[in-house]
This record gives C-alpha cells, structure tokens and sequence, in this order.
C-alpha cells in the first residue's frame, strides 16, 4: 500500500525543523493596553477589574500561542520602564518585574 503525496507531505513536513523565535515585549504598552481595556469596559473612575487578572499574565504562555506548529520560543525579552513617581506603584511594578525576573529564559531589557 503506497501513501498518497499529501501524506507524503505531511510525513516530510513533521520531520523539518522548528523556527526558533525571540519574543520581544513591551512592558509598558502591554500594561496600559490592558488597562485601557478595563477602562472601556468601566470607566476611568471604576475600571472593570475583570481585566486586571491579566496584567499578571504568564508572558510564555502569551507568546507561545501565537506562534505555529512550526515555530518554537526559544526566549523572551522584556522591556520596561522604571515607575519613578508613586511610592505604591513603584512597589507594585517592582514586585511584577521580581516576578519576571524568575522566568526561564526571559532577559529584562531596560531595567536598571
């Protein structure tokens, strides 16, 4: 029994290897898009804080599904700003960079 030449193709296809693929971030437009969500869905006073659970999103996750089956991450880059006005926000982006930090193959960009 011979295979037909799209599963031929297919077989030819699964052996190829993987692009590997950096993902870049920007921290800052990636926060305030989030933000800027949760405020269309609310308002500036009372934002929807359903959309606050993704300000701590898993970043490999993230990239990862945008990529294809032919795809794979091989790492992440993050850049950001400092806070350097607001004692409780300073804090609160300190401990997500903290965070950030501990994940496999992420490199801070701009983060001093």
């Amino acid at each position: 029994m011979s295979l037909s030449f799209q599963e031929k193709l297919s077989s030819a296809v699964e052996e190829l290897s993987k692009y590997n693929v950096i993902s870049y971030i920007d921290g800052y437009n990636l926060y305030f898009g989030i933000r800027w969500e949760a405020i269309k869905k609310g308002s500036k006073d009372e934002p929807d804080p359903g959309w606050y659970r993704y300000l701590w999103v898993d970043l490999h996750a993230m990239s990862r599904n945008l990529l294809t089956n032919r795809q794979q991450l091989t790492a992440l880059k993050y850049f950001t700003s400092p806070i350097t006005t607001g004692k409780g926000k300073q804090e609160r982006q300190n401990a997500f960079l903290d965070a950030v930090r501990t994940l496999r193959d992420t490199e801070m960009m701009g983060d001093n």
